[in-house]
């Protein structure tokens, strides 16, 4: 005889208290199974489980409803599905991301409640979508067969400042949502020229250490911003530069 023990931790499809052990035997129930079922919660509510119940998927036959009625014992509790619901499955403070968040702060608040899928929100409070850790490593490990696509994010230059947790020195439409095209400029201001050249320059976002000969020819070409890490900033004369090119900084 194999027996099947189901718990139920959250809103009951049936009417008995929160946390409850379903005791089953087969699925088309004879003599044997119910009353192995019966024994069984029986020996749980007597040990372990003070919640066992007996259950069966179907009514019991007549010659178990004769033993059962000979012993003075009451049928087990007839369940015939013990799929989880929505019911049971949803919060009723879920946690969620809004539409236009930055997605490093919803990693943060996925991670702190050991989640891998929050919806997303509108500003109304309507379900526009679901993001999952998978869309994020998608992004990640992304194939570099395509290098224009590995480097293509669609945001704001006010978005990328708050991931960086950093602050305008100057700004060109802060809040405007675009493509843009992310480039980290760890090389020769020559070779950087000549990668960066390839790319439309009003769509660059070019991150930099304090590096004047990478900035210089960044801002003379009117990329749209100029992330400087390290808590450098730029100089006046190059800051100055960048206004007039109306380069975000």
């Amino acid at each position: 005889m194999i027996l099947l023990a189901v718990q139920f931790q959250s809103g009951p499809p049936v009417d008995f208290p929160s946390v409850k052990t379903l005791v089953f035997g087969h699925r088309n129930p004879d003599t044997d199974a119910i009353c192995s079922a019966l024994a069984y919660a029986d020996l749980l509510r007597r040990t372990s489980m003070p919640g066992a119940i007996a259950a069966c998927c179907g009514p019991p036959n007549l010659r178990t409803a004769h033993a059962l009625k000979t012993a003075g014992v009451a049928a087990p509790r007839i369940i015939m599905d013990v799929r989880p619901e929505m019911r049971e499955l949803c919060h009723r403070d879920p946690v969620v991301a809004r539409e236009g968040e930055v997605f490093f702060e919803v990693y943060g608040r996925m991670r702190q409640h050991a989640i891998g899928t929050a919806p997303v929100l509108d500003e109304a409070g309507n379900l526009c979508g679901l993001i999952t850790l998978v869309d994020l490593l998608q992004i990640v490990f992304e194939e570099d067969a395509d290098p224009l696509k590995s480097r293509l994010v669609v945001t704001s230059v006010d978005k990328i400042r708050q991931a960086v947790d950093g602050a305008f020195q100057h700004v060109e439409s802060p809040t405007e949502v675009a493509s843009m095209l992310l480039m980290v400029a760890a090389m020769s201001a020559k070779v950087f020229v000549e990668r960066a050249g390839v790319y439309p320059a009003e769509q660059l976002v070019i991150v930099s250490g304090d590096r004047p000969t990478i900035q210089r020819p960044a801002i003379e070409s009117g990329i749209r911003a100029l992330v400087i890490t390290g808590g450098h900033q730029l100089p006046d004369d190059l800051l100055a530069l960048a206004r007039a090119h109306r380069v975000t900084v």
